[in-house]
């Protein structure tokens, strides 16, 4: 991806968040900033330079309130794509998409590389139990959903991803066997959406959005967000964490240090096909 292309996505995905953000403080619904974009708030003072998307974390109660009454108040140029309401919708997160700009999701050798619109990321945040063993099977049964919901869109495979043996296993099976045809990937997610609510955010131990890229990983410590702060996203100031030190270092360890161009190379989610300029 060219600079001229990042700083262009940058912009887009900064006018979104703006714009979703604003209807969240309007209606007093709770948001933060989440992984990596709030490593930049937190690092860079706003985007991670080499990073091209943007992640919000909503607690489940104010992102079921937003999508059931509120989306309709985002531009026009904007569309709400999540699974009840867009049977084409590949994640069972919500995305915000600009319609203006059209471009090519990069899913490394994945085959399906059709085009998307640049976007931004909603990740409700579920609640886990308490009880470790308890925990785990919760985990496994959410794990075992999502591998189905995986194998169902085969074509969507990220196939350069780490993964651990059995995962490979059920990733080469998926590729020889027609399970988008046996499979309904929608009412998996609801199953899965089913499962997730059991649990409220406030009173759990470990708290996150496990239909994110990380899984597990993406579980933190609920005392995080026992209450929100706002900090500086390059020209505005957005809601984050109040244990912003402690929800960095639970997902990132040394949180500051710069990663190896290895692990930057990693981060490049879009290519930019076709932009509206004198709409951006």
């Amino acid at each position: 991806m060219s600079d001229t292309d990042l700083d262009i996505i940058h912009a887009v995905d900064y006018e979104m968040l703006k714009a979703v953000t604003e209807i969240f403080d309007k209606h007093n619904l709770e948001y933060f900033l989440l992984a990596g974009t709030l490593l930049g708030a937190v690092r860079h003072g706003g985007f991670i330079p080499w990073d091209d998307d943007a992640d919000i974390g909503i607690p489940r109660k104010s992102y079921d309130v937003f999508l059931e009454k509120y989306t309709k108040e985002l531009p026009d140029r904007y569309k709400v794509q999540h699974f009840k309401t867009d049977s084409s919708a590949k994640y069972y997160v919500t995305r915000i998409l600009d319609t203006n700009v059209e471009v090519r999701e990069v899913r490394d050798d994945a085959e399906d590389t059709a085009k998307t619109y640049a976007s931004i990321d909603l990740f409700p945040i579920d609640g886990t139990p308490n009880n470790k063993l308890v925990r785990k099977v919760f985990i496994w049964r959410i794990m075992f959903l999502r591998m189905l919901a995986s194998i169902s869109q085969s074509n969507n495979i990220d196939m350069l991803r780490k993964r651990n043996p059995i995962e490979k296993i059920m990733v080469k099976i998926a590729k020889t066997i027609p399970f988008d045809k046996l499979l309904n990937r929608n009412k998996i997610f609801m199953r899965i959406d089913k499962l997730l609510k059991r649990n409220p955010v406030r009173g759990s131990k470990y708290v996150g959005a496990l239909m994110g890229a990380y899984r597990e990983k993406e579980l933190f410590p609920g005392e995080c967000i026992n209450g929100l702060k706002k900090v500086r996203f390059e020209d505005t100031f957005f809601s984050a964490p109040d244990n912003t030190d402690l929800y960095l270092k639970w997902l990132y360890g040394d949180y500051m240090k710069i990663p190896n161009q290895s692990e930057i190379k990693r981060k490049k989610h879009f290519e930019i096909i076709k932009k509206n300029k004198t709409e951006i």
